[in-house]
């Protein structure tokens, strides 16, 4: 609600809202991943329990003010979170040390990718859909269904 009455004071201090925004990537990367080492889970879970953790409240915060979500925009969103709880996977204990080192790592790793505007690699945009593509032999078949229930 408060984004909602003070978005114009917000939009000024934009720099400041992304430093916050990734403290808060990073810490609940360590907490999340830190919360599944406590349940005794495998790497791959703390992994996971660690990234979901971190992306999905700036995801319910983008959708709530009606932005499109920072994961589906950069690619170092998710990557940094993902880097956090594999270095907390590989420590493999959740001491408070461990919860700092991990929390204070993603943020580096996602300021300085917000910095430099670093980007994952993306792929080349199809001319056609995996499965509308008039070239591969195997969606023709589909097509030319396609047109004969269309004449109908």
């Amino acid at each position: 609600m408060l984004a909602f009455l003070f978005a114009p004071r917000i939009a000024r201090h934009w720099p400041l809202v992304k430093i916050l925004d990734a403290i808060g990537l990073g810490v609940f990367a360590a907490i999340g991943s830190a919360k599944a080492i406590s349940f005794g889970l495998g790497p791959i879970a703390i992994i996971f329990c660690g990234t979901v953790s971190a992306v999905g409240g700036g995801m319910i915060r983008d959708a709530l003010t009606g932005e499109i979500p920072e994961i589906m925009k950069t690619g170092f969103y998710a990557t940094s979170a993902i880097m956090g709880s594999t270095l907390m996977a590989i420590i493999g204990s959740a001491t408070e040390t461990s919860i700092i080192i991990v929390a204070l790592t993603t943020t580096g790793i996602r300021l300085i990718a917000w910095k430099y505007n670093a980007q994952l690699p993306r792929t080349k945009r199809l001319e056609y859909a995996p499965g509308d593509d008039p070239n591969n032999p195997y969606t023709q078949t589909k097509l030319k269904v396609k047109k004969l229930r269309t004449k109908k």
